[in-house]
């Protein structure tokens, strides 16, 4: 990048390098000129624009409205000095634009200049400046008043329209006299100065010359002796004084020293070249422990014991172990309980137990135990049953005992002759049998007769066979007489007796 005179790039920035920069300005009227206070009013160039509207006062060919090429990373622009300042390049900071356009750009004393884009989409170079006025907005004029002395000074100022305006009443500005100087101090003990200009008003100071050695106050150090150091002062005069005493260093460059550390171990130190011990290195040949440090460690069931650190940096044996519990951490335990049952523990983080758990697992029944129910007709049987080792019942037992029968139950059974009969019994509420009823149905008894009647006076005859079967009819033996009772004959077998009363 190019930037406008007395500014420089700073990382593709234009800033000012300004000698005014750290310097204020607090009396009216006064402006700061190349790091120095004058007049406002000052035209130390003679190019009509007062110092406050000048760019460089030391230079006639630059005053208010001056335009200088500039350069951007997009290309060739103006600047202009208006207010005593160049202002910001005009080039664009956008390289890109869309071919055929065109945009203005400020130059001047009021005028614009044209920049087109390219087809290649890129700003080309811009234009001649036109249309310029006579000055820059807000910038004031000044020259000797026509026919007054050297010392008067009359203004005019520029409109926003860029023209003069009608010069002021003519006015005294006179602070010395045209080819007076003064001298002032500066720097280390030097001096600069300034003259009068024509116009009787006091130049910028110039540089400062005659400067001492050094700051007055300021110190100086070197290098003496074995590492040492030496001091001296400038004088109020800005002239060195004497070299003071030589302050030696702590030892020799390269020595070495060792001492005691850590665990019987021992540690070196080198001096540096500045003759100052270095730090103190590893300690190193270091035993296990320092004399007398206690060393703890857990045991057993949340134990304890301790060693000791002897002379030579060794540990001792450990001691007992003591204070332990009663478990280890984590350790579970579990008994018997109830029926067969299990109860746990287990073993807290303190190496005591916990309290027993509720019982888990039970079975049926208390191993060894009976049990026994009722069973068979009306319940009066007995069925046992054990329980196992286990806790589990066994399966019950055959039935012993019990009723006769089953209630309402009935029975039959054969009787009589040749069991051809049949009699009945019946179960009563208690499970018990009846008594037998009668014999139904039974055959005959074998060699049994039986008789019957027949014919006037007759009887027929059969016998029980051997299976109380009857046998067959024999026939009707019947008897042909008859009784006499004088009014009619009867039939009337053997034996029959007839009474006849009248």
């Amino acid at each position: 990048m190019r930037c406008p005179p007395t500014q420089r790039c700073d990382e593709g920035l234009c800033v000012r390098e300004d000698l005014c920069a750290a310097v204020t300005c607090e009396e009216e009227g006064t402006v700061c000129s190349w790091g120095s206070c004058v007049n406002a009013a000052l035209d130390a160039d003679g190019d009509g624009s007062p110092v406050s509207d000048d760019c460089d006062d030391r230079d006639p060919s630059v005053f208010a409205g001056s335009v200088r090429p500039c350069e951007t990373r997009c290309g060739e622009g103006l600047s202009t000095c208006a207010r005593g300042l160049w202002e910001t390049c005009t080039a664009p900071d956008d390289c890109s634009c869309s071919p055929g356009a065109t945009r203005t750009e400020p130059c001047g004393s009021c005028g614009v200049a044209r920049r087109e884009c390219g087809d290649d989409g890129v700003w080309g170079p811009l234009g001649a400046c036109s249309g310029e006025g006579e000055c820059v907005p807000g910038a004031t004029g000044v020259q000797s008043c026509p026919g007054g002395s050297a010392c008067s000074r009359q203004e005019r100022t520029c409109s926003d329209q860029c023209l003069w305006s009608a010069w002021s009443e003519c006015v005294d500005q006179t602070e010395c006299e045209p080819g007076d100087t003064q001298s002032d101090v500066c720097g280390d003990c030097g001096t600069r100065e300034r003259a009068c200009s024509a116009a009787c008003l006091w130049n910028a100071f110039g540089s400062c010359e005659g400067e001492g050695a050094c700051a007055s106050g300021s110190t100086e150090d070197r290098a003496c002796g074995s590492c040492g150091t030496e001091r001296r002062t400038c004088s109020a005069a800005c002239s060195w004084g004497s070299w003071g005493g030589c302050e030696q260093g702590a030892c020799t460059p390269n020595d070495v020293t060792t001492q005691a550390c850590g665990a019987c171990g021992t540690q070196a130190a080198t001096c540096g070249q500045d003759c100052n011990w270095g730090t103190w290195g590893f300690c190193g040949d270091q035993g296990e422990c320092s004399p007398g440090q206690s060393q703890p460690q857990s045991c057993g069931m949340c134990g304890s014991q301790s060693r000791t650190c002897t002379d030579s940096c060794e540990w001792g044996n450990w001691g007992s172990c003591g204070g332990e519990g009663t478990c280890t951490p984590g350790q579970d335990d579990s008994r018997s309980c109830g029926d067969c049952g299990t109860q746990w523990r287990e073993c807290e983080a303190d190496c005591h137990w916990s309290g027993w758990g509720s019982c888990e697992g039970e079975g049926e029944c208390t191993a060894g135990a009976d049990d026994s129910r009722g069973c068979g007709n009306c319940n009066l049987g007995t069925q046992r049953r054990t329980c196992g080792d286990s806790c589990q019942w066994s399966g019950w037992g055959s039935c012993s005992g019990g009723g006769e029968c089953a209630a309402g139950q009935d029975e039959p059974q054969s009787c009589g002759n040749c069991s051809s009969g049949t009699q009945w019994r019946s179960c009563g509420g208690d499970c018990s049998w009846g008594g037998w009823g009668g014999c139904q149905g039974e055959g005959c008894a074998p060699g049994s007769d039986d008789t019957v009647s027949c014919g006037v006076c007759g009887t027929d005859t059969r016998t029980c066979q051997g299976d109380c079967t009857w046998g067959g009819w024999s026939g009707c033996m019947d008897y042909p007489c008859q009784c006499d009772n004088g009014y009619e004959f009867y039939p009337c077998c053997p034996g029959d007796e007839y009474v006849y009363s009248c």
